[in-house]
């Protein structure tokens, strides 16, 4: 009886064709009743998180990253050493350093119920790898040197100008 109002009205939305999201959603769903999704996402994401955090400490750079915020969904904060600002280029030494060691990174940890223990075992050896760097970049003074590209860029940013601000932007 709803669905009849559908013949009278104009409508549509983004995903109204998408059945395959639908069918992926329903599947979801059953296995989260049926199995300990959201119990492994909390505990596989507080390994990764504790981990960094305490390999962090072992490499003397707990001052300049940290990973934070609730364990299936973290975010990894990066420090300018001399100025204790956001460090774009110790970020992007992260993810240089992560993707050699087979890890895609772009700033956090998004824990699936796929993540198995060797998967955590496999990202925090490739963390502990790139925080040596970090590390030895920190104790350089240059880290932007460390870096074999472009420093990556907020993607989310507005750009401020004298014209803006005299139009109230």
């Amino acid at each position: 009886d709803v669905m009849e109002l559908f013949d009278e009205i104009f409508f549509s939305f983004t995903f109204g064709g998408d059945t395959i999201s639908l069918a992926a959603a329903r599947a979801t769903l059953g296995k989260m009743r049926t199995e300990p999704v959201i119990e492994h996402l909390w505990a596989q994401g507080e390994k990764i998180k504790n981990g960094y955090n305490e390999l962090a400490r072992e490499h003397g750079i707990e001052e300049f990253t940290s990973c934070i915020g609730l364990a299936p969904r973290t975010v990894a904060t990066f420090s300018d050493p001399s100025t204790k600002q956001d460090s774009p280029a110790l970020r992007s030494l992260m993810q240089q350093e992560l993707v050699r060691r087979g890890v895609l990174f772009l700033f956090g940890f998004n824990i699936s119920y796929s993540i198995s223990d060797e998967d955590v075992d496999h990202t925090l050896e490739a963390i502990r790898s790139a925080m040596s760097v970090m590390a030895s970049a920190i104790d350089s003074g240059d880290v932007a040197g460390w870096v074999e590209g472009e420093i990556v860029q907020s993607v989310f940013c507005l750009l401020y100008t004298s014209d803006a601000a005299d139009e109230g932007l």
